[in-house]
């Protein structure tokens, strides 16, 4: 299986960035039920 855009964004990184994008994102998602996590405009974007 391929991955996404998305997806290969945070996995290309190394230790410690890898861990703090995927903490930051997890935060941003907590926030509200209503927000998500799309590919835009080059990078990770939430709406």
């Amino acid at each position: 299986m391929e991955l996404s855009q998305l997806e290969n964004f945070y996995l290309k990184h190394e230790e410690p960035h890898l861990s703090c994008f995927l903490a930051l994102k997890e935060i941003i998602l907590s926030c509200n039920s209503e927000i998500s996590s799309t590919w835009k405009y080059g990078m990770p974007f939430f709406s």
